[in-house]
């Protein structure tokens, strides 16, 4: 197999998994959409939207720390400013996000609150995946593909926002 064959399969594989890690947002969405208050009788609508985006939130913290990683090597930092890319900062940035949406959970589950502060964590981590382009660390068509679904992910919330009374 080619190298450009290997690149479209990856290519096509990213947008398979990011469709399917969309999917929960707007299956919540239509339920809430459609007055359903309760899936199966079991659990809220809105808690699943809730708890889903707990789990996306830190996923993506996990994504710049596994992006990070190699850049904050010592020998990287050295070569670094402050705020430059090889410093430790996203590795701050990304606990303070995952703590932020987790402690809004905890106070205010289900709350507009909390859907506000996962909203912005999503578009805090898109800003993070910029300057990644920015310095070369991942592809304009990845950051295009990012943008899309974190555009799709903030209508989401932000119709579950606005159905909160």
């Amino acid at each position: 197999m080619t190298r450009d064959k290997k690149s479209i399969i990856k290519f096509k594989h990213e947008y398979l998994l990011m469709a399917l890690g969309l999917s929960p947002f707007v299956f919540s969405v239509i339920l809430i959409t459609f007055g359903v208050d309760e899936l199966f009788s079991i659990i809220n609508t809105k808690k699943i939207a809730a708890l889903y985006s707990l789990v996306i939130v830190s996923f993506m913290a996990g994504v710049v720390w596994g992006i990070n990683l190699p850049i904050a090597s010592p020998e990287m930092i050295q070569k670094s400013t402050p705020y430059s890319l090889g410093s430790n900062k996203f590795f701050y940035i990304s606990n303070i996000l995952t703590l932020l949406v987790w402690l809004t959970y905890l106070a205010a589950p289900d709350s507009k609150t909390f859907f506000t502060a996962s909203l912005l964590c999503f578009l805090y981590f898109l800003l993070i995946d910029r300057q990644f382009y920015n310095v070369g660390i991942i592809k304009k068509n990845y950051l295009r593909l990012r943008v899309l679904v974190t555009t799709v992910v903030s209508m989401c919330l932000l119709s579950i926002i606005f159905s909160i009374s």
